[in-house]
This record gives structure tokens, C-alpha cells and sequence, in this order.
């Protein structure tokens, strides 16, 4: 509820978008984190469901919930701007201020999903022992270094062989 109170009252009523600048892309960072907060809680109801009720089962699949949660964000930024995108078509609005600020939209909600995501890795590492305990941004930053390694090497033509998990930070358990 606090959420919609300030990006709806708050930032289309008193103006706070356009009157004071990083409103809006603290409004999309907050939404990333609530929206990546939503898709943890669907991975981890859904794998309930289905029988992966030990806590065991679950902290392997940790990465993977994060990962989830992580793109369900993404996709409801991208989705979001897409209504305003649609809004501003049909109603004559003025949601989209053109490409940069729909891009930044979409980057500050991200973001806010990244850091979604390294306080659910960090907070579940800091329950393990330290033998196994890796620090999330860490982790992050190394999977970001390999995915832009891979994408350099896909866009030259050569073939790229993706490392284990352990060489990006994940402990095996």
C-alpha cells in the first residue's frame, strides 16, 4: 500500500515526477524490489507445491529461485512500460518522456531486482557455515563479467564454454 501511495498520489498528484528528477526512477527501483520480492514468493509457493517442502531441497534450489525472481521482475518492468507506452497512445498521456527515460525506467527496476536479489543470496549464505558463506554482490558481479564474456564472444563468432558454477562463486552443497 505504501507503494502505491507514493507512485500514485504522491508522484501524479503533487507532481513529484516532474517536479522533483530521480522520483520516478526511485519509484521503478523500489518496484523492481517489490515485484522480484513477488516472484520469490511464487517459485518458492510453486516448488512447495509440487513436494520440495525440505529446507534442504530448497537451499539448493536457491540460485535458480533467485534467478526467477529476478526475471519476473524484469518482465513486469518491461510489461509496465508497455502499459504506459499503450496509455499514452490511446488516453493522449504523458507516462513516457520518450526512449531514455522508458530505458532508465526499466534499468532502475532491474537494479532494484539486482538488489533484491544479492540480499536473498547474501541473507541465505549468512545461514550456511562460513566454510560455504559468499558475498552476493560478489557472486552477482561474477556471473554479470561472464555473461558480458559470452556475449563478446557470440558477437565475434567464437565459441565461448560457459565455466562451472563453483568458478563464479556458487559453493556445492
Amino acid at each position: 500500500l505504501a507503494f502505491v501511495f507514493f507512485a500514485s498520489p504522491m508522484g501524479s498528484v503533487m507532481d513529484l515526477y516532474r517536479s522533483f528528477g530521480p522520483y520516478d526512477k526511485i519509484v521503478h527501483f523500489f518496484s523492481g524490489i517489490l515485484l522480484a520480492t513477488l516472484g520469490m514468493m511464487i517459485i518458492t509457493y510453486l516448488l512447495k507445491r509440487f513436494g520440495l517442502t525440505d529446507e534442504k531441497q530448497l537451499e539448493k534450489l536457491m540460485i535458480p529461485a533467485v534467478c526467477f525472481a529476478f526475471f519476473f521482475s524484469s518482465a513486469g518492468a518491461g510489461i509496465w512500460e508497455i502499459f504506459e507506452f499503450t496509455a499514452d497512445k490511446l488516453a493522449g498521456g504523458g507516462m513516457q518522456r520518450g526512449m531514455v527515460d522508458t530505458v532508465t525506467d526499466m534499468i532502475a527496476g532491474n537494479v532494484g531486482a539486482l538488489a533484491y536479489a544479492a540480499f536473498s543470496l547474501a541473507k541465505q549464505r549468512g545461514r550456511k557455515g562460513k566454510s560455504e558463506k559468499i558475498g552476493a554482490i560478489s557472486y552477482i558481479r561474477n556471473l554479470i563479467l561472464q555473461t558480458k564474456q559470452c556475449e563478446n564472444a557470440l558477437s565475434e563468432g567464437i565459441p565461448f564454454k560457459v565455466k562451472s558454477l563453483k568458478s563464479v562463486g556458487v559453493a556445492h552443497g
